[in-house]
């Protein structure tokens, strides 16, 4: 086999990984972790047969090197938990800061980016469902976690599904404002707001709540569709004033 395969096959396999991560985010931090380890691996591969660090040259990577360094300065402070601190500096920052190099070399062409676009609306609408259905039943179907004090699907309580929850409803929400999609999918792309929308809610994390309003107002600067985004402000501010019996801050 031919260096030039092996480069396209590593590839792939990096390609593949991501998606599976996309997928898994939600469910299994130990699938994640796995399939980032293998990500790392065949990226580490690729650049050694074929050496191409192009990509660093981004401008925005400085941002990147400054959050680092800032989280190595955080070190000074830790005191007695030094130890715990540099575990989450080289074990979860960091490993942030390689997915974010990983997705940036890999997923870059516009076929790859709508497969993992897909990938992640589809995994969003099947957490939404797992969501609504632990809330009528008490029991998720993916990860069998029973009903709290609001619903949390696969994910371990509600605090961390709502921060699932709150970027990509607003993702969702931003997409449907491109004027180029065709109106079926723009009415899908409706219909999986309003039930993330839904979930969001029915988590009774207001600190999510408050982060959702505040991407809302925030989207208020960005785009042309002012009255639609002062609606969704109001209808979001109303529902999630309505009384209910459990709370979660």
């Amino acid at each position: 086999m031919t260096k030039e395969k092996t480069t396209i096959i590593l590839d792939r396999c990096i390609e593949y990984s991501l998606y599976i991560m996309i997928v898994f985010m939600p469910i299994s931090t130990a699938a994640i972790e796995a399939f980032f380890g293998f990500a790392l691996l065949f990226f580490l591969l690729k650049k050694a047969l074929k050496p191409d660090f192009g990509f660093i040259k981004n401008p925005t990577h400085l941002f990147l090197f400054l959050f680092f360094g800032f989280c190595v300065l955080s070190l000074l402070n830790s005191g007695v938990y030094l130890t715990k601190s540099l575990k989450a500096l080289f074990f979860k920052w960091l490993e942030y800061i390689f997915i974010f190099i990983l997705v940036e070399d890999t997923l870059n062409t516009s076929k790859r980016l709508r497969n993992a676009l897909c990938i992640l609306l589809a995994t969003s609408a099947l957490i939404g469902l797992d969501g609504l259905v632990q809330y009528f039943t008490g029991v998720d179907f993916l990860r069998q976690r029973t009903l709290q004090s609001g619903i949390t699907a696969a994910f371990k309580n509600q605090n961390n599904f709502s921060a699932y929850l709150v970027p990509v409803l607003l993702f969702v929400i931003s997409l449907t404002f491109f004027p180029q999609l065709k109106k079926r999918y723009r009415m899908t792309l409706s219909l999986l707001g309003i039930l993330l929308g839904t979930c969001l809610i029915l988590t009774f994390t207001r600190g999510a709540w408050l982060g959702f309003l505040a991407g809302l107002v925030f989207m208020l600067f960005f785009s042309h569709r002012t009255k639609i985004v002062i609606s969704l402000i109001c209808i979001f501010f109303i529902i999630s004033h309505i009384p209910h019996h459990s709370s979660q801050g």
